[in-house]
């Protein structure tokens, strides 16, 4: 998933990945680097561990501090199992 993301006070084109291992959801997010044209490397992560047979639904939640404005907007989303 990717779209326009506030990082560092710019907006960014910026990647979402979410992976399962069994129990566990690892969610990873990328940026791209606008001199290289390339990711910045590595990916930063988050890993959860979900209690067996809990899991049903991922969602996505857009947090602002202070008044800022927010605007998420998720294109290209692909759905990819092993």
């Amino acid at each position: 998933v990717h779209g326009p993301v506030a990082y560092d006070k710019f907006t960014r084109e910026g990647y979402l990945k979410i992976e399962k291992e069994g129990n566990r959801l690892i969610f990873g997010y990328n940026f791209v680097d606008w001199e290289l044209g390339t990711f910045e490397k590595p990916w930063k992560t988050v890993e959860i561990e979900i209690p067996a047979g809990e899991f049903s639904y991922v969602g996505f939640i857009g947090k602002t501090w202070g008044n800022s404005d927010l605007e998420v907007l998720f294109t290209d989303i692909s759905l990819k199992t092993k």
